[in-house]
């Protein structure tokens, strides 16, 4: 019965093998795209893989490798990805800003203003771009440098949620600085509503504007009802200072 077993267990493996052996990159990368809309983002990968493995140089396969990558936080794997795809096709802006992305997350600044800089060099009219230079601006406590590039940003797209709302912090750090217009303040407001009413699933927002309100209006109220949005929304921050401040559950 055993051997029976081995034989049947052998017998297997040759044929996932035949058939794995059989696939083209191609193949692995289709059923990788067909199993992430199916919500199979495990065997997704795994699919992923392979497509590289047959073809090193399946750009697409890297890209959409990095974005499972990044749902799971692996962000190193991501970045090497997404160094891969821009060893591929260098003038790929969004390969840059993705991995720029992943640079800020893990708290590597300096990289991600590079990359950052890359896209607005590759794209002078990048909203994206300026976007998320003036947050890597933000990082680094350069408000003024920040301010300019998300005014371009917005210039540029005014539907952009993320660079309301970016601006917002931007006028709310710099609404502590010495002999700061009081117009600030007000500004950063009128920039998180802004950022809300264009996405209103945009979790960061809310956060941000409940920030605002507990830290520079002292109104816990209405942090609170921000921290509670946020935090239904997925965001990590608003649920733990919210579970301090208000209870959130």
């Amino acid at each position: 019965m055993k051997n029976l077993q081995s034989v049947f267990l052998l017998s297997i493996s040759i044929v996932f093998y035949t058939i794995s052996y059989a696939q083209t990159a191609e193949d692995f990368y289709k059923s990788g795209i067909d199993k992430v809309n199916a919500g199979n983002k495990t065997e997704a990968l795994s699919d992923f893989n392979f497509a590289i493995l047959k073809d090193p140089n399946l750009t697409d396969a890297y890209v959409h490798r990095a974005e499972l990558l990044l749902e799971v936080g692996e962000y190193t794997g991501m970045i090497r990805d997404y160094t891969k795809v821009i060893e591929l096709q260098d003038g790929n802006k969004t390969a840059f800003l993705k991995r720029g992305k992943a640079y800020l997350i893990i708290g590597d600044n300096k990289n991600a203003f590079k990359d950052f800089n890359t896209t607005i060099e590759i794209d002078s009219i990048y909203a994206l771009g300026y976007t998320y230079r003036g947050i890597s601006h933000n990082v680094s406590k350069d408000y003024f440098s920040a301010l300019k590039d998300l005014d371009r940003a917005i210039l540029l797209d005014s539907t952009l949620a993320l660079a309301y709302t970016s601006r917002g912090n931007t006028k709310y750090f710099l609404s502590y600085e010495d002999n700061a217009p009081k117009s600030y303040e007000q500004e950063a407001l009128l920039d998180y509503n802004k950022s809300i009413a264009l996405d209103p699933n945009l979790a960061e927002a809310y956060y941000n504007r409940a920030n605002f309100y507990f830290y520079l209006q002292d109104n816990l109220p209405l942090a609170c009802s921000d921290w509670l949005k946020a935090a239904e929304l997925g965001n990590i921050d608003a649920k733990v200072i919210g579970e301090k401040n208000c209870s959130v559950k």
